[in-house]
């Protein structure tokens, strides 16, 4: 047991005074503002939140859509409804200080009532236990859940099956199958969930698991994440040998592996795509609050939830941004309205788990026997810059960690009210806070997850990410609208005494995520806290996330951004300080560095961009995915030997989650050339690429042909017309080839809305959401 829940419940004791009657909490509620909802927040919420009527008409409106989920949750086991707890939960979220997490705000009141996100489901060393399980996350992929599962249990490839005296074909097999019964599930029709697998670092497998996100396109609807432990990063720092261990028996297999090796093969390839992360065994273990259950195995897909087999994720996020009061002419956090909102949450969030309809019973038989929620935060930026402090300061990293101090005590001194009023969790004998003697109704309450269109909701920077951009200029038809960030806008105002200048605001759009440092017109104090993701380093990232991580109960949930050109040095450095500063798990993003990131199948939202990944038959082989209506891309003319001129375009493609990848070539060639020969050439290359097979492949394949028509001909830069395709190919795939319009001077990584077309798809934790119409590569 961590000394964090000692600390928790000393602090908890002394707070007893602070359980509020429903009285003080109606009186609190009665004197909340209306936040207007934003246009985005009205086009997201009609697009994806809204009830409809059987003919598809949009039934309710924001506000409608409020009082539903209020009431609803407000509704007691009789079916009554308690009006006073469904005003205060209405006031709540009309004045933008809190939501609920997506499946909440869509499916409460509705014949779905499936309000949890996402879960964890347990694989066996059996075919009865691999397929159970993957009929269980069919159902609750319908559902539009998200599921995280370890795959450790399951033999590795090569090990004798004595049923039937054959061989296991090793866990990679069935996630593949998995993957591809993700892919044919259109999830709840609003909402795509995604998933996660584990694999220890001492599975017989770890090593094809490493790599086997390495060529694009499998894997499509999964992150992946190796589990280690302190024993295996302390190995790596004394440049040991570990035992690989066999599943089935627990006893070495009489391989080995050197631990900076495997440490050095799991970096390579998370500087290279972002791939796999690494989630740290002891730390989420010392976190458990009923180790008398099991051991914590995995997480949720995105990684902010710890869990055990067939628990699940319960959340909810407290707006940060609207908990500021002035003090003279300064702010400072409202630190009575933080309490009454966290303890008002948790009170919805416990309702939550009783009102939701579970997937499967073994789901809903854990989930009310550990009642665990996730009450999190989104617009930390946002509070921090109002109070003048650098995100990645040291004040900044104190006040982040005061503040989610203040939730997660609040949060138990709830969650004991509750007890007090309906028992403690079921399973509460044996816990952690059974033998700290302090009564909770939920074993967990805390975690912050992605917040994805709960931000845009509540008009506020998502999760406990730093602003994105200070503005965007967004392409509309033959035009373009900028949009600066609403609290840059006003301290200009309180700086300057003026509206924000319309050159400035034009420069300030054309940077987008760049950022506004270089740019000499802002003044220095605005400049200085107004920093974007890509200004703070790599390692201040992980310094905002352990600052959370010291209270919070289960885990943080955050992008780690890194520059285009930042190293493998920079890499390995980012995971080794993860470890050592007591995060739960880390998955670093070079920027640039993916082409086909997950995470969701394809859905009808994605319009023209939406893609069918690359599948595989049996009789056929590996199968192309189909090409897009829509691509964009850049043509290149060098002259090739006696041949005449050739012509070649590199052509890519927005997947559903916003990020580019190569998907054809075409070439074009004068009448001393072979037009049939390279059309067909073009052809072939085109559908390997969308078949899946490497793009490196291709290029050093092409590149290896030289041409006497081209080495002899004094004007001719290439080996030959293979080789030229082959460059235009690599310089493809490194992004050296600038495709379309966009931001100038921002990162390579910066993405449209495959949906929308018109919003960026800003990077929160593991996924990504439209800041403009809430599409999300998690669906939260």
């Amino acid at each position: 047991m961590s000394e964090k829940f000692s600390k928790i419940a000393a602090l908890v004791k002394e707070r007893a005074e602070q359980k509020f009657s429903s009285e003080e909490l109606e009186k609190f509620a009665g004197l909340l503002n209306r936040a207007e909802p934003t246009k985005n927040a009205l086009m997201v919420a009609e697009n994806r939140y809204l009830r409809r009527d059987e003919r598809g008409n949009i039934c309710e409106d924001w506000d409608g859509m409020l009082q539903r989920v209020a009431r609803d949750i407000a509704t007691e086991p009789n079916g009554e409804v308690n009006e006073k707890l469904a005003f205060i939960f209405y006031k709540l979220m009309d004045a933008g200080l809190f939501f609920p997490n997506s499946p909440t705000l869509m499916n409460a009141g509705t014949p779905v009532q499936q309000l949890q996100a996402c879960f964890v489901l347990p694989i066996g060393d059996s075919m009865e236990s691999i397929f159970e399980s993957l009929k269980y996350s069919a159902l609750i992929q319908k559902s539009g859940g998200g599921v995280g599962y370890f795959i450790g249990n399951i033999r590795h490839k090569g090990a004798v099956v004595k049923s039937t005296g054959g061989q296991a074909s090793g866990p990679l097999s069935f996630l593949s199958i998995f993957d591809k019964v993700s892919n044919e599930i259109k999830q709840g029709g609003r909402r795509r969930g995604a998933s996660l697998a584990t694999l220890n670092y001492d599975h017989p497998d770890i090593l094809d698991f490493i790599d086997s996100k390495r060529r694009g396109g499998e894997l499509s609807n999964f992150n992946i994440s190796v589990r280690v432990d302190d024993r295996f990063m302390n190995a790596v720092e004394k440049d040991e040998e570990y035992d690989l261990i066999d599943p089935t028996d627990k006893r070495p297999t009489g391989r080995r592996l050197r631990a900076r090796d495997v440490f050095e093969r799991i970096v390579q390839n998370a500087h290279r795509n972002g791939e796999p992360g690494l989630l740290f065994y002891d730390a989420i273990n010392a976190d458990n609050p009923t180790p008398h259950l099991g051991e914590i195995e995995t997480t949720n897909p995105c990684g902010e939830q710890p869990l055990l087999p067939f628990e699940s994720c319960n959340l909810g996020s407290l707006n940060l941004a609207r908990m500021l009061k002035k003090e003279g002419s300064r702010f400072v956090p409202d630190w009575e309205k933080i309490c009454r909102a966290a303890h008002i949450a948790t009170i919805f969030l416990d309702r939550v788990i009783d009102r939701s309809r579970a997937p499967i019973p073994q789901i809903d038989t854990i989930m009310k026997g550990n009642r665990k929620i996730g009450l999190g935060i989104m617009g930390l930026a946002q509070y921090l810059i109002r109070q003048g402090l650098p995100y990645n300061s040291k004040e900044g990293f104190q006040a982040a960690s005061a503040t989610i101090k203040e939730i997660v005590v609040q949060s138990k001194v709830a969650s004991w009210q509750l007890a007090e009023e309906k028992g403690n969790f079921p399973n509460y004998s044996g816990s952690v806070w059974d033998r700290l003697g302090l009564p909770q109704r939920n074993a967990a309450t805390s975690t912050i997850a992605p917040t994805g269109s709960l931000s845009i909701f509540a008009n506020a920077s998502p999760s406990a990410e730093p602003l994105f951009g200070v503005g965007f200029a967004r392409h509309i038809l033959d035009g373009h609208i900028v949009q600066i960030d609403s609290v840059f806008e006003e301290m200009w105002r309180e700086y300057a005494g003026s509206e924000l200048p319309i050159e400035l605001k034009e420069k300030i759009g054309k940077k987008g995520p760049g950022g506004i440092q270089d740019l000499e017109e802002v003044p220095k104090e605005l400049r200085r806290i107004f920093l974007c993701a890509h200004d703070i380093h790599p390692l201040d990232h992980i310094r905002m996330q352990a600052a959370l991580q010291e209270w919070v109960d289960n885990a943080v949930s955050k992008t780690i951004n890194a520059p285009h050109d930042a190293t493998l040095d920079d890499c390995r450095e980012a995971f080794w300080q993860a470890w050592k500063m007591g995060v739960k798990g880390i998955t670093y993003y070079r920027d640039g560095s993916r082409e086909g990131q997950v995470i969701s199948p394809v859905s009808q939202e994605a319009g023209a961009a939406g893609l069918q990944e690359t599948s595989s038959r049996p009789d056929k082989g590996a199968v192309p995915r189909v090409r897009p209506e829509t691509t964009y891309g850049q043509t290149t003319r060098k002259r090739i030997g006696f041949c005449g001129k050739l012509y070649v375009t590199v052509n890519k493609e927005i997947t559903p989650d916003g990020e580019e990848r190569i998907c054809e070539v075409f070439t074009s060639v004068g009448e001393e050339g072979c037009p049939p020969l390279s059309n067909a050439l073009a052809k072939i290359i085109s559908i390997s690429i969308r078949a899946g097979v490497d793009i490196d492949e291709i290029v050093e394949n092409l590149r290896e042909e030289k041409c006497p028509s081209c080495i002899m001909h004094p004007e001719t830069t290439v080996l030959s017309c293979t080789d030229f395709i082959g460059q235009e190919l690599a310089k493809a795939a490194k992004g050296k080839i600038a495709y379309r319009p966009g931001v100038a001077g921002g990162p390579k990584s910066i993405r449209i809305c495959p949906s929308c077309k018109i919003g960026y798809m800003i990077p929160d934790a593991l996924c990504s959401y439209c800041d403009h119409c809430g599409y999300s590569t998690c669906g939260g």
